[in-house]
């Protein structure tokens, strides 16, 4: 039967993690200096501490007095599975070997704690194991819903830094009928130029109205940097247990389980994901009533280094011919990045093989008939300097970054839907669009993009031609 655990993350004399194991009606508790690692090649040291009360997973707070003091947040919290099927959890702990399955939101699959058998006998590892709990046989293991290196609390949303100084700084948007709050909206997320955290979550209230017609719906994979993009960010695939229930969720199926998402159905909800440091959201090519048949395909041309954006631009428009003279509505986008995407918007009925089928024989006349720029070697080592025509992403619980979305590159480029003429333009770069530039061009151009969803037709039963 599951039981409770719960790791704190504790700035006391230290920085520290505490595991803590529901064990016969008392949390068994050991503290690992440097915290989990999904690494199974990681062995972390864990000292085994005296046990605390069960109230105590639920401490979320400051604790003053004593060698404890400090900030304490809920870091990763869940259920466990004792896999030793010979053995109680209490009579393992005794032993010193403990195996374990863990379901929390950033821990997830199994590990083990073995006392190493020197001089300290508190003195403990903690590592990553990769054994199916159900037949001990490796399987891949189940994604993680927030990767590790997100150091917020699973339950309220807060850092350490925010739960030691109760007064931080919030700025409080109202848009539409919601008051939204932004904490620490002075955090710089992109320098040279800065762009802080309110500075984002302002762009997206402001081009909600172009972008929410292109992910109502839709599942979201969303990019968060929490300390902007000068360090590692995540991909947050499974909403967090303190995202207010005024956001709407859908749970799809996946590999060995589920994932409950973010469906960004108002401006709201991508102005609170920006508070929540999300820089980028990512959309399936399905929506959420019927994930398996997707409505969108796309061919992303990236470019890889050495080749030349001119060329880039031309297998565009000629992905855009072929399309078209096989009967479906093309639409291009500079995806902020390196490169550009065309899509086309699909009647559903088709799986997922199916339009990638389709896509990839498309794609495969166009490197026949242009070897030296375009390629299909998945390896960037064999590509040279080609541009790799990629339609991999028509497939289930695959994403693409969203119209509009923010891209973690210097200058906070955007992903911009256009015209097939400007594609035509010389001067016309993948990032030529930026925070600051993208609401006075859809101001003057309007969204490119406005009429997608009305064009949207049947994957046709032939294999694509070559343009004439």
């Amino acid at each position: 039967m599951p039981r409770g655990f719960v790791v704190q993350q504790h700035d006391a004399t230290t920085l520290h993690y505490d595991l803590r194991l529901e064990v016969d009606g008392v949390l068994r508790s050991w503290a690992v200096p440097k915290g989990p690692s999904d690494d199974p090649a990681d062995k972390r040291l864990a000292v085994e501490v005296g046990d605390h009360e069960i109230a105590d997973a639920d401490f979320e707070g400051v604790r003053s007095g004593g060698a404890g003091t400090g900030a304490v947040i809920i870091w990763d919290a869940g259920h466990y599975r004792n896999l030793d099927p010979e053995r109680s959890m209490a009579q393992s702990i005794d032993a010193g070997h403990v195996k374990v399955w863990l379901e929390g939101e950033k821990l997830q699959g199994g590990w083990t704690l073995q006392r190493t058998g020197g001089v300290r006998r508190a003195d403990w590892l903690l590592m990553k194991r990769g054994d199916d709990p159900v037949d001990g046989r490796p399987r891949p293991q189940p994604e993680p819903a927030r990767r590790r290196t997100d150091e917020r609390s699973v339950r309220g949303g807060r850092t350490l830094a925010e739960v030691a100084d109760p007064q931080r700084k919030n700025f409080t948007l109202r848009v539409g009928l919601r008051s939204v709050s932004v904490s620490h909206p002075e955090k710089a997320l992109f320098t040279n130029p800065e762009v802080t955290k309110l500075e984002l979550a302002r762009y997206y209230e402001q081009l909600a109205g172009a972008m929410i017609p292109h992910l109502r719906g839709r599942p979201l994979a969303l990019q968060a940097f929490p300390d902007g993009i000068g360090s590692p960010g995540f991909f947050l695939k499974s909403v967090p247990k303190h995202f207010p229930d005024w956001i709407h969720t859908v749970e799809v199926p996946k590999r060995g389980g589920t994932l409950t998402q973010v469906l960004a159905d108002d401006a709201a909800t991508l102005v609170y994901l920006a508070g929540q440091n999300v820089i980028t959201p990512h959309i399936w090519l399905s929506r959420a009533d019927l994930p398996p048949s997707p409505d969108r395909l796309i061919l992303d041309f990236d470019p890889s280094p050495g080749a030349r954006f001119a060329d880039v631009r031309a297998a565009a428009r000629e992905a855009g011919a072929r399309l078209r003279d096989a009967g479906l509505a093309t639409y291009p986008m500079l995806t902020g990045s390196r490169g550009v995407h065309v899509v086309c918007p699909l009647r559903r009925g088709p799986d997922f093989s199916t339009v990638h089928r389709f896509a990839r024989t498309l794609a495969e006349a166009m490197v026949d008939a242009d070897p030296r720029h375009l390629t299909l070697e998945w390896r960037r080592a064999d590509r040279g300097a080609r541009i790799y025509v990629d339609v991999n992403r028509n497939a289930y619980a695959q994403h693409v970054v969203a119209p509009y979305g923010v891209r973690p590159r210097p200058r906070a480029p955007v992903a911009m839907p256009i015209e097939w003429d400007e594609l035509s333009e010389p001067r016309l770069k993948p990032d030529r669009y930026t925070v600051a530039t993208a609401p006075r061009r859809l101001e003057s151009h309007g969204d490119a993009w406005q009429n997608i969803n009305r064009h949207a037709r049947s994957l046709p039963r032939a294999k694509p031609q070559a343009s004439s």
